[in-house]
């Protein structure tokens, strides 16, 4: 489905891709693969790697975002209406030509492990958990959405290629 709403008050485009699947469909054991593969699309796309995909993305005044929730994925793309050409054509590549290379899954899930570290740090993040875990228990929704260090430690970047990513 595609909807469309105009607006003029800004000369901006907006472009959302959503795809129906999300953290609630990650393998036991594997939590976190929605999250990753979310993170993982804007890491390189087409023929860029992570660096030359963020500094065209850059280079034009654009953000290409992926993320995960508990029943979808998405991808956004905010840019210029000058620009929406090129912004397009490099929100085109991270959605159908995602590189889902192992060094940037490397890099990323060190990102992760650092973030989940924090949070053990962070007493609000301790209570949502654990309201979280009380009220779900060893469900999926009872777990952090970009899954547990355990999980994050087993999942490989052959977890996500074989993810299908078909928006």
């Amino acid at each position: 489905k595609v909807f469309f709403i105009e607006r003029h008050r800004a000369p901006l485009v907006d472009v959302v891709a959503v795809v129906g699947s999300g953290a609630l469909d990650d393998a036991k054991g594997k939590e976190g693969t929605a999250a990753a593969l979310a993170d993982l699309v804007t890491q390189g796309a087409g023929e860029r790697d992570a660096f030359a995909f963020d500094d065209a993305v850059k280079g034009i005044g654009a953000s290409v975002d992926g993320g995960a929730g508990w029943t979808s994925l998405s991808l956004s793309l905010h840019v210029s209406s000058t620009r929406f050409g090129e912004g397009l054509a490099l929100f085109s590549d991270a959605l159908l030509r995602p590189r889902l290379a192992a060094d940037d899954w490397e890099r990323k899930r060190g990102e992760k492990l650092g973030e989940r570290a924090d949070d053990n740090d962070e007493p609000r993040m301790g209570g949502q958990m654990a309201a979280s875990r009380s009220l779900f228990g060893d469900a999926r929704p009872g777990t952090a959405l970009m899954g547990t260090p355990k999980s994050l430690t087993s999942t490989t970047i052959g977890i996500a290629k074989w993810l299908t990513w078909t928006p």
